[in-house]
């Protein structure tokens, strides 16, 4: 894949993704990297956090590297899916 195209499909998911705030907040937005997180906070493990992460978007040289976190699910959701 040529370099343009990276850029090209980095600037089209951070595009995306910047549609979503708000709801969400956006913890870094930089000429390369994207990060979104959730506005309320929440228990992970045995201590409060004020926000949990819902996705980030990094450009590197060659590659444009997303990562997603599930973090809004509900009750039916759950029930629909589990085992």
């Amino acid at each position: 894949m040529k370099n343009h195209d990276v850029s090209a499909n980095f600037a089209s998911i951070r595009r995306l993704l910047l549609q979503q705030v708000p709801p969400l907040q956006v913890l870094k937005d930089r000429q390369d990297l994207v990060e979104l997180a959730g506005t309320r906070a929440a228990i992970l493990g045995k201590r409060s956090v004020p926000y949990v992460s819902f996705a980030s978007l990094m450009l590197k040289e060659k590659v444009a590297r997303f990562h997603f976190y599930l973090i809004y699910m509900s009750n039916a959701f759950i029930r629909l899916h589990r085992p």
